[in-house]
C-alpha cells in the first residue's frame, strides 16, 4: 500500500470511528529518520486540537519494535500510522505508551487529556501477504545458514540443502525469491548474498513466525528452585542455552529470568538430565534444536539470541537485543 493510501485509509476508517478529525502534514524531506512529517488531531465537538510526530509505515515487524521506543524517547509525542500492525505488536506499542493507528482504524492514542483504544476492527482485509518460498520455514532456514556461513549459498544444491537442513526441491524456489528480493546475485557463475544487513531484518522479523513455531516444545521447571541462581554451573550435553541465558554469557548485561535451552533430546530425556519438571508456567522453555545434524555450541549464535530477545515484551530483553545486535550483529555487514 502507498503511503497516500496508508494516510487516506487511516485517516477515514479513524474519522469514521471517532469524533476527531487527522490531517497529515507530510516533510518533503523526512527530517530525521523514522520521521514523515506531523499529524494534526482536531476534535469535531470541543475544537480541541493535537500535533504530534508522525512516521508511517507498511507493516509494523517484531524488529521494529525496538527502533520506535528509541522514536518515543527521542519524540514523546511521536505518533505511527500504519497499514498493519500484528496484534502482539500493538501490545508491545501500548507497552510503552506509543501512539498508533493502523488503516483498519484500531488505535491507541494517549495524549494530554485524550484517551482513545480502539482494538476490534478486522484486519485481515487491509494486510497484503506474500506468496513468496523466502517467508516459509524453508526460507528462514536457508536465510539462517547464510547468516550463519554466507559462503555456504556456493555450493551444489545438496551441499545446500544439507547446510540449511532443507528439502533439496526447496533450494531452487527459495533462491528464485531471493534473486527475486534482491537478496542473491549471480555473477560468472557464483552465488552471493546481496545486503545481508536487511535480508537479516527479513529473518528476524519473521523467525517467530516461520522457524520458531517448529522448534518450541513445551515449558518446564527446575525440580530444585536453585538451580535457576547456578544455572551457569549446569553441563549441558546435546543442547545449548539461547535467549536471555545466550545473551548473559555473551554480553554480561542480563540476569536471566526465564531460561530458554534449545536441544536434540526428547522431553523425557531433557526433564532426567537436567532435573527438570512439566510446569505450564515454568521459567523454562524447551526448544528443538534447528541443528538436527550438528554439533550443538555452548551457546547459541548472536543471531539466534536477537531474534529469541525481540519475542519478549520484556524491556531488560529488548535492551540486550538492541545492545547485541549493535556489538555483534550489525560489525558483521
Amino acid at each position: 500500500m502507498k503511503r497516500n493510501q496508508i494516510i487516506d485509509t487511516a485517516t477515514r476508517q479513524f474519522e469514521n470511528l471517532t469524533s476527531w478529525k487527522i490531517k497529515v502534514k507530510e516533510t518533503p524531506t523526512s527530517i530525521d529518520e523514522g520521521i514523515d512529517g506531523e499529524i494534526h488531531l482536531l476534535n469535531q465537538r470541543t475544537k480541541e486540537k493535537h500535533v504530534l510526530i508522525l512516521e508511517l509505515k507498511n507493516e509494523v515487524r517484531t524488529n521494529d519494535i525496538l527502533k520506535l521506543i528509541e522514536l518515543k524517547k527521542k519524540y514523546p509525542d511521536f505518533f505511527l500510522m500504519a497499514q498493519y500492525i500484528s496484534k502482539p505488536n500493538r501490545e508491545q506499542l501500548r507497552d510503552h505508551h506509543i501512539n498508533y493507528l493502523e488503516t483498519s482504524g484500531n488505535c491507541y492514542i494517549e495524549k494530554d487529556s485524550i484517551y482513545i483504544y480502539i482494538d476490534n476492527q478486522k484486519v485481515e482485509a487491509q494486510r497484503k501477504t506474500s506468496n513468496s518460498k523466502l517467508y516459509t520455514e524453508s526460507g528462514m532456514r536457508f536465510v539462517y545458514a547464510g547468516l550463519l556461513n554466507p559462503n555456504f549459498v556456493k555450493g551444489t544444491y545438496r551441499e545446500i540443502a544439507a547446510e540449511a537442513e532443507i528439502a533439496l526441491g526447496n533450494v531452487r524456489l527459495v533462491m528464485d525469491a531471493l534473486e527475486m528480493e534482491g537478496f542473491l546475485e549471480t555473477k560468472n557463475g557464483s552465488r552471493d548474498f546481496k545486503n545481508r544487513n536487511e535480508l537479516f531484518d527479513v529473518w528476524a522479523n519473521n523467525f517467530g513466525d516461520t522457524m520458531r513455531p517448529h522448534l518450541l516444545q513445551t515449558r518446564l521447571a527446575f525440580a530444585n528452585k536453585q538451580n535457576a541462581l547456578t544455572w551457569k554451573n549446569i553441563q549441558l550435553k546435546n543442547a545449548f542455552w539461547g535467549g536471555e541465558p545466550a545473551a548473559a554469557l555473551l554480553d554480561s548485561y542480563l540476569i536471566p529470568e526465564q531460561f530458554t535451552i534449545y536441544s536434540n533430546y526428547t522431553l523425557h530425556q531433557m526433564m532426567k538430565e537436567y532435573k527438570l519438571v512439566p510446569d505450564p508456567k515454568g521459567n523454562i522453555l524447551y526448544m528443538l534444536s534447528p541443528f538436527k545434524h550438528k554439533e550443538l555450541p555452548e551457546k547459541a549464535d548472536p543471531f539466534l539470541i536477537y531474534a529469541e530477545l525481540i519475542q519478549s515484551k520484556d524491556s531488560r530483553c529488548l535492551e540486550a537485543a538492541k545492545r547485541i545486535k549493535e556489538k555483534y550483529i550489525d560489525t558483521k555487514f
